[in-house]
């Protein structure tokens, strides 16, 4: 083995990450030295570290890098002996020169070898030194053009425990972990923090190391998993309590815990000190901010989520806490600030519920915005909805970093998806919010139009064929858009049927109209949502909702990878009629008939003119279109049918 080399002199990075100098060495990027310097270079394996070595243990470490994360430990567990394993022989002088200006030489030491579990391993192996960054160095494979193969000793483990007996390992080695986990033997092992690596040999891979592990006895710790970092731990080493004041960061969730029937008040949490992180002007379906306790740990109820499987906060890390602005009083957190129609109505108010299970009032309302939105836009939005939802308060829009002086944290109740039926709180928040005071205007029957949209929300043929039709039956044709929220729901109450395609309006039909409304979703689209919001109808107490799925032919626009982008639907208005009538929406003497082929040709020959975009028949939502060309024609927008080719007349 490589015996140690004197100290080396050297400039710091960082004088004192975790009580530790870190030294300066030219493998370090600007990026590296940034992370250093904020505290989250290596900061899963460190944590880990931190949290679950115990003074006493004999460690080994395999892949040391630039050596922080065994000088870290080192440093802050006098009592343990480190040995430490780097196959890049450029890092070794600097990582002896950190152990010894840390004081920790004695304990400490860093070998070039590999070490592998194969019995019949050769006396070294090929390894690849990254061009791009140290860290992405390996013994499987060259990355770029760049990388430089050097020839690495190689030490079996089974000689390296003998010589250095060990309870715990630390293994970060570019992918190399599944091999050697496949043929060790860990039985004197009690503790090991393991990166995985999927983006090498896959989940299945990642799955199998776990599966080797636990074969072996191993447990893991979920309380210190961050993105890749696992730690496993013998049944003794499990009872074991742990440091858990080392581990910042709370891992990410996967997905949300979601049952509209479990009541969700006992999770409210009050969080002293909360930072909300989102970068100034970052915006989009979803975007990277999070809420960080006063100790940096990441508070997951203050997830929000577009769907159960979907975060439309996306992980991120803790601010620098000069860039911090203080928000001082009591606030509740409120997810996610989207000013869409149906995003509003499900995940802008989907924290409100808490305000009536609040045992202390709050200044108003804090929210991550999804786009940069004047403040008195969003304080006209809020005050034009408090007409009908008697809930007031002040609302906050914070982009940037702000540390709150306290934040309540009340568990998501609703969404999109799955998450639209709504939880128990929620529902009640609305049903004893919503305004039902309000004078009701006078249509017994209302027909909710999108026939005046003109993007691609439209989706289904001959809306206005069908407003005609529903008009001769006495319905209002009603233009939800261009009404506020107080005449829609005023509309919508004094309704005893309600018919329209399934869309982001019914939210507010299922929040507000009477329990005794009958309601008809006509089906726009392929989708589960519109099942969804035939259930949430249901959920939330509208008795009589009914589902007419009369969809025939489907269409979308030439070019679109998936159809479903831009879908176009006809509805087969024979069959139609008669589910209408069968459901008493209109008298069963009534016979309708379907749109002609001109007819519905005519219609797509407009949308296509009007979009410069030909049409195209499909099978299904998912069908890719990209192989065609938006334009056939570049001078003649056309519509094609099956098997229809382009020099054909449509």
């Amino acid at each position: 083995m490589n015996a140690p080399t004197d100290d080396l002199e050297a400039p710091l990075v960082h004088s004192g990450l975790h009580g530790t100098k870190i030294l300066y060495t030219p493998h370090f990027s600007k990026l590296h030295r940034q992370m250093i310097r904020r505290g989250t270079y290596e900061r899963p394996e460190i944590e880990a570290g931190l949290a679950n070595v115990r003074d006493g243990d004999r460690v080994v470490e395999l892949g040391a890098g630039a050596g922080v994360v065994g000088s870290i430990l080192a440093v802050n567990k006098p009592g343990i002996a480190l040995r430490a394993f780097e196959a890049n022989p450029h890092l070794i002088d600097h990582v002896t020169a950190m152990y010894a200006a840390n004081g920790i030489s004695a304990r400490a030491s860093v070998f070039n070898q590999l070490v592998v579990t194969e019995p019949d391993a050769p006396a070294s192996l090929p390894f690849h030194l990254s061009g791009e960054s140290f860290m992405g160095s390996n013994v499987l494979r060259p990355q770029t053009d760049k990388d430089v193969t050097v020839d690495v000793p190689v030490l079996r483990y089974s000689d390296l425990t003998a010589e250095f007996p060990h309870n715990a390992l630390v293994l970060d080695i570019e992918g190399a972990e599944l091999a050697f986990l496949a043929a060790a033997d860990l039985s004197a092992v009690e503790l090991i923090i393991v990166e995985l690596h999927p983006q090498i040999y896959g989940d299945a891979g990642a799955a199998q190391c776990r599966d080797i592990l636990a074969r072996n006895g191993f447990q893991e710790d979920t309380r210190c998993r961050q993105a890749q970092v696992y730690t496993f731990k013998s049944s003794a080493r499990m009872e074991l309590a742990i440091n858990e004041d080392a581990l910042s960061v709370t891992p990410f969730p996967d997905a949300l815990d979601f049952d509209p029937a479990e009541p969700l008040a006992g999770g409210i949490q009050t969080v002293p000190g909360a930072v909300m992180a989102k970068r100034e002007g970052a915006s989009g379906y979803t975007f990277p901010a999070a809420v960080f306790d006063h100790r940096k740990r990441l508070v997951p109820g203050a997830v929000s989520w577009v769907t159960p499987k979907l975060a439309a906060t996306q992980d991120r890390g803790h601010p620098r806490m000069s860039r911090v602005q203080e928000l001082p009083g009591r606030w509740l957190f409120g997810g996610r600030y989207h000013p869409h129609f149906g995003h509003f109505l499900t995940e802008t108010l989907s924290r409100l519920w808490a305000l009536d299970h609040l045992d202390q009032p709050v200044k108003g309302v804090v929210f991550f915005p999804v786009y940069t939105l004047p403040a008195d836009e969003v304080a006209n939005s809020f005050k034009s909805f408090a007409e009908i939802l008697d809930a007031p308060f002040d609302v906050k829009l914070l982009d940037g970093f702000h540390r709150v002086e306290e934040l309540v944290v009340a568990p998501q109740g609703n969404g999109l998806h799955e998450l639209m039926l709504g939880t128990p709180e929620f529902r009640q928040f609305i049903k004893d919010h919503i305004r039902t005071d309000l004078p009701p205007v006078n249509c017994p029957k209302l027909y909710i139009s999108r026939s005046r949209f003109q993007d691609k929300q439209r989706r289904f043929l001959g809306e206005e064929r069908l407003e005609a039709l529903l008009a001769e039956e006495g319905y209002t044709v009603f233009h939800p858009q261009e009404h506020s929220w107080r005449d829609q729901l005023r509309h919508y109450r004094g309704a005893k049927q309600i018919l329209g395609p399934d869309g982001s309006f019914f939210h507010l039909v299922n929040y507000g109209a009477k329990r005794n409304v009958k309601v008809g979703l006509i089906a726009r689209r392929k989708s589960r949502d519109l099942y969804i919001l035939h259930a949430q109808s249901k959920w939330f107490g509208i008795r009589g909702a009914k589902l007419f799925e009369r969809m025939a032919r489907l269409w979308s626009k030439s070019g679109l990878r998936s159809a479903q982008l831009e879908l176009i639907s006809e509805i087969k208005f024979a069959d139609l009629g008669a589910s209408l009538a069968q459901a008493g929406f209109i008298p069963k003497s009534r016979v309708w008939e379907d749109l002609t082929d001109a007819e519905l040709t005519a219609e797509l020959q407009s949308i296509a003119a009007r979009d410069g975009m030909d049409i195209r028949q499909v099978m299904s939502p998912t069908e890719d279109l990209s192989r065609h060309p938006t334009l056939a024609d570049p001078a003649k927008p056309q519509v094609f049918h099956l098997g229809q080719r382009a020099s054909e007349p449509s």
